[in-house]
């Protein structure tokens, strides 16, 4: 009995020494940088398009700086009732001369302002609508580019190709993206 419980304690030492000197299950440690992937599903990105609530299941954003010009554009994708991959609707907004958080007309992407796209998939049937330039109450709002994206918008958007024949109206955009 004396040999055991010396042989006891030992154990207990090893055992708790070794839990907690663990670290924790990394499910996949052979992938590097997965600490830089950007969860699709975080923030909000929300509109009322032609009356109707649009909610992006998935969000995105791109920040990219070309020969001393930055653009940035901002995206949300949601998904249809059944989640049918080839169905679903995804508003985009860009801005290609991204200067900082401030109001941007919706002009093309001329004059230092923006533009937004709506593309509406249906069945594998896809169709494109673009923002129309330099209606007055069109316009992209940045409010914040620091831990989040932050902003809203308003635009009308005509099919690309046709004149004023079956616009959309997108209105009270708006999104919180985090970095």
């Amino acid at each position: 009995m004396r040999k055991i419980f010396p042989l006891a304690l030992v154990f207990a030492a090893v055992s708790l020494l070794s839990i907690s000197c663990s670290t924790d299950y990394d499910a996949s440690p052979e992938v590097a940088g997965k600490d830089t992937i950007r969860n699709p599903f975080q923030g909000d990105f929300t509109a009322i398009v032609n009356g109707v609530q649009f909610t992006a299941d998935t969000k995105s954003f791109t920040d990219n700086t070309v020969n001393n010009i930055r653009s940035v554009s901002f995206s949300g994708t949601q998904d249809s009732y059944n989640k049918d991959p080839k169905t679903n609707s995804t508003i985009t907004v860009v801005i290609p001369n991204y200067t900082g958080p401030h109001s941007y007309a919706v002009d093309g992407g001329m004059s230092g302002g923006g533009t937004g796209m709506y593309i509406a998939m249906d069945s594998g049937t896809t169709k494109n609508y673009v923002a129309k330039p330099n209606d007055s109450l069109s316009v992209i709002n940045i409010t914040s580019d620091g831990d989040k994206w932050e902003g809203s918008f308003n635009f009308v958007a005509a099919p690309s190709g046709s004149g004023d024949a079956d616009n959309i109206i997108i209105s009270q955009g708006s999104f919180s993206i985090p970095r």
